[in-house]
């Protein structure tokens, strides 16, 4: 349910930031080609490192993202936030539908990669 308190709702928001930092910081610091922005190269093959692991740790780390912004999209996106001293919430629910919708995109971006038969793993 809805935080019944401003803390519990500071809370949340305070929670769901310091997450993305540390989603973002690891995006950045992994290493290619495992990084989420990165191409996927098909062209070359890497010893002991399928496509398949690298749509694996992508899959993890958008799902995440989406996972873990959208818990900030319902309910709180049709709650009355009006005022100045609720703008840095705005502000919050507006980065978390982006950032879900970026997550959800790339994921179905990397569909194409993913190529079903026998000998798939999935």
């Amino acid at each position: 349910g809805l935080p019944n308190k401003m803390s519990d709702f500071e809370s949340l928001f305070q929670g769901v930031r310091e997450l993305n930092q540390r989603l973002d910081e690891w995006a950045r610091l992994a290493p290619s080609p495992f990084r989420p922005t990165d191409v996927i190269r098909t062209d070359i093959k890497l010893e002991k490192v399928s496509v398949y692991n690298i749509l694996y740790l992508r899959y993890a780390y958008y799902g995440t993202v989406a996972c873990l912004n959208s818990s900030l999209i319902q309910p709180y996106a049709n709650m009355n936030l009006e005022g100045e001293h609720n703008r840095l919430y705005r502000d919050q629910i507006q980065q978390s539908w982006e950032l879900a919708v970026e997550a959800s995109r790339a994921m179905i971006k990397y569909t194409k990669y993913a190529n079903v038969d026998c000998g798939c793993p999935v």
